[in-house]
């Protein structure tokens, strides 16, 4: 981390330039996790910044690692997965959004995802579940499809769907 002084002024230089990056270095969050700082990898994970504000500025201050005007389709910790999708659910009036992320649109656009239907009866909600995958697979659970392994992101039982995505796409360790 580096120094305040190094810091404030670095900050005053963004806030001068009005500029905020946009996008973040998933490789780069993950690695504070890593390093034991899961409160910054977190504060930087849910950051918007669509919506810039002081704190977004310090935020990129601070870690100028974790940002940048390229995107970085690195791994998302599934903690951010869980805490964005509650976030979301929370604005609808609903409390089961850490489990059910891809239901409220909380999986950054650059994680990869494949939904089947869990009823296996294909009506309207898409390709029917491969028979060896269970129905019951919990989220964070590895399955094999297509002869690769994937990361279960969510089982919905609401609407009978069952999501996955590549195992390098999310990390369940963070």
């Amino acid at each position: 981390m580096m120094p305040l002084k190094t810091v404030a002024a670095r900050v005053r230089k963004e806030i001068a330039v009005r500029r905020c990056p946009r996008f973040k270095d998933w490789n780069e969050i993950c690695a504070l996790g890593e390093e034991g700082n899961h409160t910054a990898m977190m504060k930087i994970a849910l950051t918007d910044l669509t919506a810039p504000r002081v704190m977004t500025l310090v935020l990129v201050g601070a870690y100028p690692q974790c940002f940048g005007d390229w995107e970085d389709v690195g791994a998302v910790p599934l903690s951010v997965i869980r805490r964005l999708g509650e976030m979301a659910a929370r604005k609808q009036g609903k409390s089961d959004g850490a489990d059910l992320p891809v239901f409220y649109g909380a999986v950054p656009l650059h994680v990869h995802i494949k939904t089947f239907d869990n009823t296996r009866e294909c009506a309207d909600s898409g390709e029917p579940l491969p028979y060896h995958i269970a129905r019951d697979t919990p989220q964070g659970d590895l399955v094999n499809w297509e002869f690769r392994e994937y990361r279960v992101i969510e089982n919905n039982p609401h609407n009978g769907t069952l999501s996955i995505t590549p195992i390098n796409a999310v990390r369940i360790d963070l």
